[in-house]
């Protein structure tokens, strides 16, 4: 089960990753407001942007008038609702069956690229499930290294996690 969990873990790492070469050239600017003008400074250095005064003055952003809060479905009790009620609100029941397809997917391509992993077992939909609420409980409780979820010391293991997830070398 770590197997898939580290495969997840690289697919979502490695499409958020920049090559050496990409970060090599990315230049990070502050935010600019709009309207605002920056200029340079006698090294040519860029100067934090500044507004004109005019800018400074009008105040022309209307009011805020919408509702507040979560969009709630109209159906929706949050008095007798349970977790699961709350944590469908945030996942479509529909998305973890195309996450796990996604998941296999990949799996499929690494493996054509490297070498077949005679570990990998295909994942489904309730697995998905289960890692989803895995992140957000090991958000809860956060620990410095993943493997210590499964430590069998009871004050770094977290049994919830072990009974959902066994651990696998």
């Amino acid at each position: 089960m770590l197997l898939k969990i580290k495969y997840i873990f690289q697919m979502v790492l490695s499409s958020f990753s920049l090559s050496e070469a990409e970060t090599s050239t990315v230049a990070v600017q502050p935010p600019m407001a709009r309207n605002a003008q920056q200029s340079t400074d006698s090294t040519g250095d860029l100067q934090p942007p500044t507004l004109r005064d005019e800018e400074m003055e009008s105040d022309n952003t209307a009011d805020f008038r919408g509702q507040t809060g979560p969009r709630l479905p109209d159906n929706f009790d949050v008095l007798t609702a349970s977790a699961l009620d709350f944590f469908y609100l945030l996942f479509h029941p529909a998305m973890f069956a195309d996450m796990a397809w996604h998941t296999n997917n990949y799996a499929r391509w690494k493996e054509m690229q490297d070498q077949p992993d005679d570990k990998w077992a295909e994942t489904n939909e309730n697995e998905m499930k289960a890692f989803i609420g895995n992140n957000v409980l090991m958000g809860i409780n956060a620990l410095p290294e993943l493997d210590m979820y499964w430590s069998s010391n009871p004050l770094a293991g977290n049994s919830a996690i072990q009974n959902i997830m066994t651990f696998r070398t």
